[in-house]
This record gives structure tokens, sequence and C-alpha cells, in this order.
């Protein structure tokens, strides 16, 4: 028996991208919405409030908050903010748990894995070892890799 009974009708899903949040540069914030009980599994939630919290070092919190459309998004622009600045996404609908996200702001625009290669070529075959070298993108701006 349950001493304090929960009346959620299910549960949420909540994503908020990009994945990481840039310093030294405004970023747009896209948050998604989505039912993942067996009836409505992963249809838009309308209506959800979304608070976003911003806190950076010697700044007073900043607080921004939208409600989710018929698609279930709720889109922030967030402002130019220091290297280890927190955001935070809270996600409430009336009859479901409350969703917490949190994102660092970093200085990091790629990540690179590995993170260290080697190379060797065989002095018999002379051939040089070749390995898969994955770049991806953090950020949502452009960027140009050269050589």
């Amino acid at each position: 028996m349950e001493l304090f009974p929960s009346n959620a009708e299910g549960d949420l899903n909540v994503s908020a991208n990009p994945e990481v949040l840039p310093a030294l540069m405004p970023s747009d914030l896209n948050v998604v919405v989505k039912y993942t009980d067996e009836k409505r599994l992963d249809d838009p939630v309308e209506g959800a409030s979304v608070n976003v919290e911003i806190k950076q070092p010697g700044i007073d919190l900043q607080k921004f908050s939208k409600t989710t459309n018929a698609n279930g998004k709720a889109d922030f622009r967030i402002p130019v903010l220091l290297p280890g600045a927190k955001v935070r996404v809270i996600v409430y609908k009336r009859g479901f748990p409350r969703k917490y996200i949190e994102k660092e702001i970093t200085d990091e625009i790629v990540a690179i894995t590995p993170e260290k290669l080697e190379f060797r070529t065989n002095v018999i075959t002379e051939r040089d070892d070749q390995k898969d070298l994955d770049i991806r993108k953090l950020i949502t701006a452009p960027i140009k890799i050269k050589e």
C-alpha cells in the first residue's frame, strides 16, 4: 500500500537540444515534450510549462518560461554565456511528474573520437595503419575544419 499515492497519468519524455551549448555565443535551445504511455506513445504534449533557469557565477539567476505548442515544442534563445554557466530546463504538466535537464556551457565545439591516435608503418608490406576518426560538431553554428 502506497503512503502517498501518485495521481500521475504516466510519464513524459523530454529532450533539449542541442546536446552542448557553446560559450561566448548566443544559441537556440529547442525543448520537445512527448507522452510515453501506450495510448499516446510519442504524441506531442501541448500546454506543458517549460522553464529555463540560467546560473552564472556572480550574476543573478535568469529565468525564461514558455508553454509547449501543438507540436510539443518550446524554443528558447539562450544569451551569450561564459564557460561553466549552468542551464536548467524544468518541464511540468499537470498530472505528470516534473522533468529536469541540466546542461553546462562549454568552450568545446567539436568532439573527436578517439582523442589520441597512433600510426605505424609495416616495414615488410610498407603499408600504413588506417584508423577511423569520428569528428562530431557539438554546436548548431557552422564550423570549418581545414588541414
